[in-house]
């Protein structure tokens, strides 16, 4: 696996389990992502994105306990690795606005290395360098994140939920940053909810249900529902306003003890052996898909 050829970053069978609530939160998600490339992470809040995303930059919280295995660059990508290479070479835009730090101006901020252009493509001013957290709105302190993070040159940009709350304007120069710094030879893992917004920059979809990946694709394949095989993903497909906009399923609470398929109580085609059988990961023609029966 080490070497010239191994993926950016390859993640096998990755759970993380919280122990206070009994919940196994992300149950053996597997991807790879290679550089060059946008993969995208779609999945309903609550499905485990953001935890993933802590697990692969080692900031997990204490209480968690992970399994499975992290390669980034043909290394494991264990703790102390993450705690070497955080903020170089992999890079975090985070969700949450609170990670600026607010005594600080924006030129001051951990890892503000921005030029004008990019600010400039961001929508960004040169003039934001001088303002304080509390002086910007809340699409421009997330477009300064944005900036902090993509001002050096990361190889592996982790991007978790980078664009709400953006006008229209300000959402597709974000994701169009993205998609250059992968054309730039980066990878980027998008983690969003928002399926339609990463679409057109994807290469590749994992779909999360309920911290499992049910589906993992080419982006290609949205644009017709026949090419999807999991019954989640096509319900993922028709709630897009220009495919009927019809209504996502409301989550489950699932415990530790949960046997067999996660969706089976919403699938239709369901079988007596989908309720305990843990379903395996099948080829199909654009990917592969966690099913019993091979899809629908």
């Amino acid at each position: 696996m080490i070497g010239a050829a191994a993926p950016l970053l390859r993640c096998e069978s990755l759970s993380v389990h919280l122990p206070q609530h009994g919940v196994d939160a992300v149950r053996d998600v597997s991807f790879v992502l290679e550089s060059g490339q946008v993969l995208a992470l779609v999945g309903a809040s609550g499905s485990g994105k953001s935890l993933l995303a802590r697990l692969l930059l080692g900031m997990l919280p204490e209480h968690a306990r992970a399994d499975g295995l992290v390669y980034y660059k043909g290394r494991v990508l264990d703790t102390a690795l993450a705690a070497q290479i955080r903020g170089k070479e992999i890079v975090l835009i985070p969700q949450g606005l609170d990670c600026l730090e607010p005594l600080r101006r924006v030129k001051g901020q951990a890892g503000f290395a921005a030029d004008d252009a990019l600010l400039a493509q961001l929508g960004l001013d040169g003039s934001v360098r001088r303002q304080y957290p509390f002086e910007l709105s809340g699409g421009m302190a997330r477009r300064v994140l944005v900036a902090c993070a993509l001002g050096r040159a990361p190889s592996l940009i982790i991007a978790d939920e980078p664009t709400p709350g953006l006008h229209p304007q300000a959402e597709q120069g974000v994701l169009q940053q993205l998609a250059q710094k992968a054309q730039d030879g980066a990878g980027v893992l998008l983690i969003t909810h928002d399926l339609q917004a990463a679409l057109p920059w994807a290469h590749r979809v994992v779909v999360l249900y309920e911290g499992e990946s049910v589906e993992e694709l080419e982006a290609g394949a949205f644009s017709d529902e026949t090419q999807l095989h999991h019954p989640y993903t096509k319900l993922q497909w028709r709630a897009l306003p220009c495919n009927g906009f019809e209504v996502p399923l409301a989550p489950l609470v699932r415990h530790t003890e949960a046997q067999g398929c996660l969706f089976t109580a919403h699938c239709k085609c369901a079988e007596e052996e989908c309720f305990y059988k843990k379903p395996p990961y099948r080829q199909t023609a654009h990917g592969r898909i966690r099913c019993i029966k091979g899809g629908v």
